[in-house]
């Protein structure tokens, strides 16, 4: 919640080969930041094999641009969104300005960046949320938003777009100046784009007006539809069992739902801590589609739930986190239909593969796909 590249010879690290199991079919690609040396940072896309024990190679390395590599890299902040077909990801880094970078997720390097500027008279210092557009020209999202006066004088969000070239940014009509949005707070990561209705989805809270409030109480999460073409306030829903959405599939169904990776249904799943499940939703109605299926408990969840990608039959999901908060690495890839963890690894080996620094050994998940 928020209130120059080079490319390495391929490096593979098959780890168990010998007894390794396919579990999904494809790769997943994890873009990652990483410290070889306690004052100077990295990138890199590492390709892990959906097998158990997992497999991975490192597919590239790079430099990441504006400076971001002069230090360590734990402590940069940025919203991740893969391309359409999932062969690139984008990141946009809050803590420069609004810097939006394009990884090739399959040759390992850094595609192209441009740095961040806003075209209207408000500032624009990244997105909270966002979603490829217009054919991949441009980035559309939510942002931080404050005006002189007004619901959003003390700070609220709006709807805009991003051109990915040029790296413009122009806030939409909105509900208000600069396109401002009647609420306060917003999922960061997580969003779901309806390209064939025009229609962008993110939770949120702390409504500022009735419209944008679906509960009495302003701490709930409410589902908020956002008209992808003015930047303007639908609707505002509240989902049963309180449920927090983390991830959407992006994937088409037949009948209108969407796949979802959530938090919630404790009475459900009777896992107080790691109450997580995949359910299929009725984003337009804001209701419950499916029975949950929820994780084992024997599975803990370490950091960053929101990390995370669908394989593109949806029968599997991976999720990924790093090491730089006092967790182990972490690769979980989750059969959506049992909630089996059919893989949990620590990727043994990625950090000297990476030859990171013995002072500040950190690797950052800034990014992962599940390209078809």
């Amino acid at each position: 919640m928020l209130f120059g590249s080079r490319v390495v010879g391929l490096l593979t690290l098959l780890v168990g080969v010998a007894c390794a199991q396919s579990v999904a079919k494809g790769s997943v690609k994890l873009v990652v930041g990483f410290c070889p040396s306690a004052f100077s940072g990295k990138g890199a896309v590492v390709s892990v094999g959906p097998t158990s024990p997992p497999s991975f190679d490192v597919v590239g390395e790079f430099s990441y641009p504006d400076g971001i590599d002069e230090e360590c890299l734990v402590l940069e902040d940025m919203t991740m969104t893969p391309s359409d077909q999932e062969k690139e990801t984008f990141l946009s880094f809050s803590t420069h300005w609004g810097l939006l970078a394009a990884v090739n997720s399959s040759k390992g390097i850094m595609q192209h960046s441009a740095k961040g500027h806003s075209l209207d008279e408000y500032l624009f210092d990244g997105f909270s949320s966002m979603h490829t557009a217009e054919n991949s020209k441009s980035m559309i999202g939510l942002t931080p938003h404050v005006t002189e006066d007004g619901f959003c004088s003390d700070g609220c969000f709006r709807f805009g777009k991003q051109d990915i070239q040029d790296g413009g940014f122009v806030g939409l009509q909105g509900d208000g100046p600069g396109g401002a949005l009647p609420f306060k707070a917003v999922m960061s990561q997580a969003c779901h784009y309806d390209e064939k209705k025009g229609i962008y989805y993110a939770q949120g809270s702390y409504g500022l007006n009735s419209k944008a409030l679906c509960d009495r109480d302003e701490t709930t999460e409410c589902l908020y539809q956002i008209n992808a073409s003015d930047g303007k306030l639908l609707s505002s829903k509240k989902f049963p069992d309180g449920i927090v959405i983390y991830k959407y599939s992006s994937a088409d169904s037949s009948d209108g739902t969407t796949l979802a990776w959530v938090y919630g249904f404790e009475d459900v799943c009777h896992n107080p801590y790691d109450s997580y499940a995949f359910v299929r939703l009725h984003l337009a109605n804001g209701t419950v589609a499916s029975k949950p299926v929820c994780i084992p408990k024997d599975v803990v969840v370490h950091e960053k739930p929101a990390m995370g990608a669908f394989s593109p039959d949806e029968k599997y999901f991976a999720l990924s986190s790093g090491n730089s908060e006092g967790t182990p690495l972490q690769f979980l890839v989750f059969d959506t239909q049992t909630g089996k963890a059919v893989v949990n690894s620590d990727l043994a080996g990625l950090k000297k593969a990476l030859k990171l620094s013995s002072i500040a050994p950190f690797v950052q998940i800034w990014g992962i796909s599940w390209p078809s």
